[in-house]
């Protein structure tokens, strides 16, 4: 296993996680030794074996499999002119090399880019019609961290690739949650309002997509 110290100023404990492609990332304060931090590393074996687990490896060839709005599929990977396209039964990749793991991830995150790029195009101005705000310029971005992202004085949102791999509800949700910070930065009460007027099953779906993000099923893919 792959493990990261980072000390930064102004920290005061120790903590970790795991990065999107598996690394053990430890964060420390400047002051804490290096046997101070091997034995909160030590203490922690049981959490880093538990939650090593969740983080899928991927080798981009036929037999794999990617989720891809809200349901799994089987990859399938064959020689011929770039392309990646959706069946019933699977996720098909065309690339002039087989062997080349690194164009095979680079077409799909690409679909997964075109792909929700255009499931949003099409729910933004409906969403924006009910709430009465002007449609925001959308971009697709490989962000691992969250799945969206708003800049209220721009008039932008940004989303994950990696929202592509959530049910369609949850996509609408994450579009809506960054609309309502077109009209609110924060997250307090008159957000949450907000979102609820137009989310009302927003405490169901927000546990759906936590229990998503804990699984980790959507990490380590591009």
């Amino acid at each position: 296993m792959n493990i990261i110290i980072k000390r930064g100023r102004g920290r005061k404990n120790l903590r970790m996680h795991f990065d999107d492609h598996g690394s053990l990332i430890v964060s420390a304060p400047y002051s804490a030794s290096q046997s101070l931090i091997d034995s909160f590393i030590s203490s922690n074996k049981e959490w880093i074996e538990q939650n090593a687990q969740k983080i899928p490896e991927h080798s981009y060839a036929t037999g794999d499999s990617f989720p891809f709005f809200g349901k799994t599929y089987p990859l399938y990977v064959f020689k011929g002119e770039r392309g990646v396209f959706q069946r019933d039964d699977g996720l098909y990749v065309f690339v002039p090399r087989v062997e080349t793991t690194s164009t095979v991830k680079r077409e799909l995150y690409r679909f997964y880019c075109k792909s929700l790029y255009s499931y949003t195009q099409e729910r933004l101005p409906l969403f924006c019609s009910q709430m009465k705000l002007p449609v925001p310029t959308l971009e697709i971005c490989n962000a691992k961290s969250r799945w969206g992202c708003c800049y209220r004085t721009k008039g932008l949102v940004k989303l994950s690739a990696i929202t592509a791999t959530l049910p369609k509800d949850l996509i609408d949700m994450t579009i809506i949650h960054e609309l309502c910070h077109l009209v609110y930065d924060g997250h307090g009460e008159d957000f949450k309002n907000l979102l609820k007027t137009y989310v009302p099953d927003v405490k169901e779906r927000e546990k759906e997509l936590k229990k998503i993000a804990k699984s980790g099923a959507s990490r380590n893919l591009f």
